[in-house]
């Protein structure tokens, strides 16, 4: 298959802005070969608002990462099939249908996380005072390459393919699925409805941000408090222990399988886990040697450590 776009969970746009190459290949076509490879007539105009469309895109090649220990990094940009995300300090992959919890280790050397448009965390900061983090968000479904919420986009899903269709949209005249949320245009209304369903904006809110109708009975999140939440007769509910640090120094060479297993198993603390126990921090000290910080309840006795 190849590689494949991506979509903001906020705005549902692609992590870039027009391939270039589709641009000039455009170009370079007769309006009779243009007509038959989008089978409808071309306006006129077809070539010179699909450039237009393009400048009115470059928004999108600035991107944040919101990694699963809850850094929030800007100023990346994909650089590798629509999944990798690199600055001049990092790289992160975009979690989804083939970067996964089970990609998500500590020992893993990249990050992981999810992609937004960095307007569009500008635009969450702006209105409803969250500086988003992954530990804000659902739980990530996995079913499609396109689609990691369960959540309806609108009518932007329809250009969603292996590459989006901006052609397409010029065709459909819909240029304003492309706007940037800081526009504040026609297209802001589906994005308020977007982020309606993937966070709760209540300031006296002091669990979770996302609703519990994402999650399993029994899966354990920290609120925006910082407590423990559990998912008990659907809903969250905070677990009223106190919460402890324990600091490892490991080399994954001289511990058990049993042990390195159920470390690399610890989600970090942005993600769910079904026990008490989050990694907080996890830095690599030197070749196979980790430092490793976790959070846990008080009760709760970590196997193998």
């Amino acid at each position: 298959m190849g590689c494949w776009d991506v979509f903001c969970i906020i705005c549902g746009n692609p992590c870039h802005s027009m391939n270039k190459y589709l641009i000039e290949d455009i170009v370079d076509m007769n309006d009779l070969s243009l007509k038959k490879k989008y089978n409808r007539s071309i306006k006129p105009t077809f070539i010179k608002d699909l450039k237009e469309l393009d400048k009115k895109t470059q928004w999108m090649n600035k991107c944040t990462m919101l990694l699963t220990n809850n850094e929030i990094i800007h100023d990346v940009k994909e650089v590798s099939c629509n999944v990798t995300f690199c600055n001049k300090k990092m790289c992160a992959e975009h979690m989804g249908k083939q970067i996964d919890l089970s990609n998500c280790s500590f020992t893993n050397e990249i990050k992981c996380g999810i992609f937004i448009h960095t307007d569009c965390w500008k635009y969450i900061k702006k209105t409803l005072k969250i500086e988003l983090k992954f530990s804000d968000l659902p739980k990530i479904e996995n079913k499609s390459y396109q689609k990691i919420f369960n959540i309806n986009y609108g009518n932007i899903e329809k250009y969603w393919e292996q590459d989006f269709k901006f052609e397409e949209i010029v065709f459909d005249v819909k240029q304003y699925l492309c706007s940037s949320p800081l526009k504040n245009d026609k297209n802001i209304t589906q994005i308020k409805k977007n982020l309606k369903l993937l966070i709760k904006n209540d300031p006296d809110r002091v669990g979770p941000l996302c609703s519990a109708t994402f999650y399993n009975k029994g899966d354990i999140k920290v609120g925006k408090n910082n407590k423990f939440w559990i998912i008990t007769n659907n809903r969250w509910q905070q677990i009223n222990e106190n919460i402890i640090k324990m600091k490892l120094n490991i080399n994954i060479t001289k511990i058990s399988k049993k042990q390195l297993n159920y470390l690399e198993k610890i989600p970090f603390i942005g993600q769910h886990n079904i026990n008490p126990i989050f990694i907080l921090s996890a830095k690599q000290i030197k070749k196979n040697n980790y430092h490793i910080e976790l959070v846990l309840t008080e009760s709760y006795k970590p196997l193998h450590i």
